[in-house]
This record gives structure tokens, sequence and C-alpha cells, in this order.
């Protein structure tokens, strides 16, 4: 089967998306599938948007889509990762299954109307839609067919014995580990996490009986993930 996938930014770079779309390429073609895949910022002028310039940036976007419409043809799956308005000045020439993964939110709370008429575009004209948690439903009135939970690099995962004897020992000679996964932004709420951390770092000795120590050397933090708030953390 050939598939097509439209992404924010290529897979080979950071991000929880890319990752997404990186695995399941791979696990695809290990199926035999064909999978080809165009991303529509990839670190050109050309495509990244600009203040007060939103309206032309969309049309830049389309114009990038249409000099390689061939693969609207060529797939038998298209897949959007994100965001639905790309495709649609393409539906008329759309002959193949369309479908949409939503992967997150777009940063405000509640989610703005143009948000939530998008998601809601992007159900009606989709022929199945992903959500990567079950919010969706809640803020944007959008119950997606399937939902899934992220995806896990199996390869990154040791769980041999010797790996669980030396994180067993951590847990009791360091007391409880606390660990942060995901990219270190201030949408993922890290600057909660720093301060809370650094909460704990300042109450000084321990607590006995039921209660758990508050030393920070008690409670080493693990952070899974990258981004801007790399130093702080």
């Amino acid at each position: 089967m050939n598939i097509f996938f439209l992404t924010p930014k290529h897979s080979s770079g950071l991000g929880g998306v890319e990752r997404h779309v990186r695995l399941l390429t791979e696990e695809l073609e290990k199926r035999g599938h064909e999978v080809r895949e165009l991303a529509l910022y990839q670190g050109s002028a050309l495509l990244k948007p600009q203040q007060g310039r939103a309206f032309y940036h969309k049309f830049r976007t389309w114009r990038h889509l249409w000099n390689r419409r061939e693969l609207f043809r060529w797939a038998d799956i298209i897949h959007v990762h994100d965001v639905f308005w790309w495709v649609i000045p393409f539906l008329p020439i759309i002959r193949s299954k369309l479908y949409m993964t939503f992967h997150g939110w777009e940063g405000k709370c509640p989610p703005t109307k143009s948000a939530v008429i998008q998601k809601r575009l992007a159900k009606l004209l989709s022929n199945g839609t992903i959500g990567v948690g079950n919010f969706y439903e809640k803020w944007y009135g959008v119950k997606t067919d399937k939902i899934v939970w992220g995806v896990l690099d199996r390869t990154n995962i040791c769980i041999d014995s010797g790996s669980r004897q030396a994180s067993s020992g951590m847990t009791k000679e360091s007391g409880m580990m606390l660990a942060f996964f995901g990219r270190l932004e201030e949408v993922n709420g890290i600057e909660v996490v720093i301060k809370a951390i650094s909460q704990i770092d300042s109450l000084n000795g321990s607590r006995t009986g039921r209660h758990l120590e508050t030393s920070s050397r008690s409670h080493p933090v693990l952070f899974v993930g990258d981004g801007s708030y790399r130093k702080q953390v």
C-alpha cells in the first residue's frame, strides 16, 4: 500500500510528532508498505510563518503542496498529522482515503473558535481520525475514531536483570525518583515542575514514619526530553 504522510516538520527532527511519524514509518515499511513524507516546515524561509503574514503563509504552503501534487495521486492513503487546512484546496482532486491524527492542542485554553472549527471540519471531511489523548471530545466537540497515548521507542528500553537491579538499588538508596517525560517547553508545564522541585530542594532534613523524606538528595529527578528549558532543568 502507498501511504503519504503530511507532517509539520520532517520526522528526522526533534519532537513528539516527529518521533511518532518516524517510528510509525519504520513499522509500516517492515510490513511491506511504501511510505512517503512531505514536511511543511523544513527550516527554509519559504515556509516559515512570518508575523502579520499568516494569510500569505497559507498560499505559500498550498503552492508547496501543488508543486508535489503527484503524491496525492500516488497514494492509496493520505494521512495528515496535526493541521488539516493544508489539504482543503486539494480535496477535489483527492481520490484516496484521507485520515487525520490530532497530536495536541494549540497552547491556548480554552481553544480558540478557529481551532475548534478546524478540528470539527477535519473530523467531517476525513475517512477516520486518531487522537493522541482523549481530551478532544471535551474541548473541541470531536470524538475521534481511535485514541492513542503517544508512541514508544522500544529500542531505548532496557529491561534485563542487570538494569532492574541497578534501578532498584538507586531507588532504595536515593529514595523516590521523580521523572518528567516530554518536551522541555512552557506549554508542557515545565515551569511548574521546576518550581515544585525547587520547593522540595529548599526543605531541610527529613520526615520519619509514613512521610517521604524531603531532602533534595532523597529524590533524584530524571528529565527525558529536550527543549528551550534544557539549561534550567
